[in-house]
C-alpha cells in the first residue's frame, strides 16, 4: 500500500482550500511615504541579489526596503527626479532609467547604482534629445539594454553603447519592456507590436510581456486586445466575455504558480489561473487601483507600485503553507512542481515539473482523503523539464467526480503539492 500524505498535512491543506477569504485574498500590506517609502507614487519594483527590495519613484527618488525591514532612500532630496524602470545586474548593481528635469544632470538618463556611487550614462549621445531612455533589460550574456521612446534600443557593452533598431516600430514607436524568455531569447515590447532581435512577431500597441513556467509568452497592451497567449505556434486571447474585468493591460507577470497577474487601468489588478480571473483593488487590501507595475519577489510574493498609494505586497497564503509543509528549508531542492494548466479543468489537465538531478520521481493523484487516485509516474528520470498529462480518471481508468485534488510529486522523502480542481 502507496505511503499517503499525513493526516497533518491534509488537515491543513484542506483547511486552506475551504478558506475562501484566505484562497482568494491572501494578506495584504501596503508601504506608504509614512512607513518610510521616499514617495507615494511609485513607478517600478525589483529585488537585488541579496534580497533587498527597490522602489522607482515619481518625483521622490529611490528607495530600499532591506532583509531587516530597514528603509533608506537615495535622491530623494530632488524633486525632479523620476524613475522609470529598474534593473539588477549579475554584479547587483542598480541600473536605472531616469529623467531629471533640472538641476546637474537635466535630462533622461541611465544611471549604474553601485551601493555607493551614481554613474551617469546617455546612450544617445545627448540626454535632451530624442529618443530617451524608457525600459531597461538583459539579454543571456549580461548585457544591459536600454528601450527608447523612439523606435531604438540601444546595449552597452561595459564601456560603449550601440543602437538597435527594433524590428517594427515605427519613429515615434516607445519600446515599452525588454524580457528574455526561459530561453534566453530577447523580445521587445512597443507601441506597435512584439519583436525578437531580428524578427517582427505581433502588430498591435503591447505595453509588457512575461514568460510563464511553460515558456509560454503572455502580454498585454490597450483598450482592444485584451490579454494574450503566444505558445510558441498559436496566439491566444483572452477578453471581457472571458471574465477579463478591463482590454486595458499595462504590466504582466507570473507568480510562483503560474498565474498571470495583470494591471487594469484605473480599476485595480487580475490574477488568471488558467480558468479564471480574479479581480483585486482597493476594497481587497490593494493601496490604489492604478497599478504602475507589477514584481514578484523570491519569495513568490506580489508587489504592486501603485499612483499614490505607495506599494502593496500580496502574500499567497496557501502557497506558502503547502511550501512550509512540503519543503524542509535545510534541504537541497532536486525538483520543482508547477501549477497545472488548465485549473479548473474538465477533460484534462497538464502537469509540469523540472528535475535538477538524476533521481526517481513518484508523481500521483490523492483525493482530500487521502486516498490514493492514481499514480502518473513512478520511475528513474534525467535531469530536465517534463510534463504528463492526466484526464481525470483513476488507475481503474474511470472518470473521478468533480471535486479538489492534490498532486504530489516525491523524491526520496521529498516532496511537493499543488491543488487541481476538476469541473465535470
Amino acid at each position: 500500500m502507496k505511503k499517503l500524505i499525513t493526516l497533518f498535512s491534509l488537515i491543513t491543506l484542506f483547511s486552506l482550500i475551504t478558506d475562501h477569504w484566505a484562497f482568494c485574498q491572501g494578506i495584504w500590506k501596503t508601504y506608504t511615504r509614512a512607513d518610510g517609502l521616499s514617495g507615494d507614487s511609485v513607478y517600478c519594483i525589483n529585488q537585488d541579489k541579496l534580497g533587498n527590495m527597490w522602489f522607482g519613484t515619481w518625483g521622490a527618488g529611490l528607495s530600499k526596503l532591506d532583509t531587516n525591514g530597514v528603509w533608506t532612500n537615495f535622491m530623494n532630496t530632488d524633486s525632479s527626479i523620476y524613475i522609470y524602470d529598474i534593473e539588477i545586474d549579475s554584479l547587483n548593481n542598480k541600473w536605472l532609467a531616469l529623467a531629471q528635469i533640472r538641476g546637474v544632470h537635466n535630462g533622461t538618463w541611465v544611471v549604474k547604482f553601485d551601493d555607493s556611487s551614481f554613474t551617469y550614462y546617455s546612450p544617445t549621445s545627448n540626454p535632451l534629445d530624442h529618443p530617451k531612455p524608457l525600459s531597461l533589460g538583459q539579454d543571456s550574456l549580461g548585457h544591459i539594454w536600454c528601450g527608447t521612446t523612439r523606435q531604438f534600443a540601444f546595449w552597452f557593452d561595459g564601456r560603449d553603447w550601440y543602437p538597435w533598431y527594433v524590428a517594427g516600430t515605427g519613429p515615434v514607436s516607445k519600446v515599452n519592456e525588454i524580457k528574455t524568455d526561459r530561453h534566453g531569447k530577447l523580445y521587445f515590447a512597443h507601441d506597435r507590436g512584439i519583436a525578437t532581435l531580428h524578427h517582427w512577431l505581433y502588430t498591435y500597441w503591447t505595453t509588457d510581456l512575461a514568460f510563464d513556467k511553460q515558456n509560454r509568452m503572455w502580454f498585454g497592451g490597450f483598450d482592444y486586445q485584451g490579454l494574450g497567449m503566444y505558445d510558441g505556434c498559436n496566439w491566444h486571447f483572452y477578453l471581457p466575455i472571458d471574465g477579463l474585468p478591463s482590454n486595458d493591460i499595462g504590466d504582466v507577470a507570473i507568480d510562483s504558480s503560474n498565474n498571470v497577474w495583470m494591471s487594469q487601468g484605473l480599476i485595480g489588478v487580475a490574477k488568471f489561473d488558467g480558468q479564471t480571473f480574479t479581480h483585486f483593488n482597493h476594497e481587497q487590501g490593494l493601496a490604489s487601483d492604478r497599478v504602475e507595475d507589477i514584481y514578484v519577489d523570491h519569495r513568490g510574493d506580489v508587489w504592486f507600485a501603485t499612483r499614490r498609494g505607495g506599494v502593496s505586497v500580496f502574500h499567497d497564503t496557501i502557497t506558502t503553507r503547502v511550501k512550509q509543509i512540503t519543503e524542509p528549508s535545510d534541504r537541497r531542492k532536486t525538483f520543482s512542481l508547477f501549477q497545472n494548466y488548465p485549473n479548473p479543468f474538465n477533460a484534462s489537465t497538464a502537469i509540469s515539473y523540472s528535475i535538477m538531478t538524476n533521481c526517481k520521481i513518484e508523481l500521483s493523484i490523492y483525493n482530500l482523503m487521502g486516498k490514493e487516485v492514481i499514480i502518473l509516474i513512478n520511475e528513474q528520470q534525467l535531469p530536465a523539464e517534463h510534463q504528463i498529462f492526466w484526464d481525470g480518471k483513476d488507475k481503474d481508468g474511470k472518470e473521478v467526480s468533480s471535486g479538489i485534488y492534490l498532486a504530489v510529486l516525491k523524491s526520496d522523502d521529498l516532496k511537493k503539492v499543488i491543488k487541481l480542481t476538476l469541473v465535470r
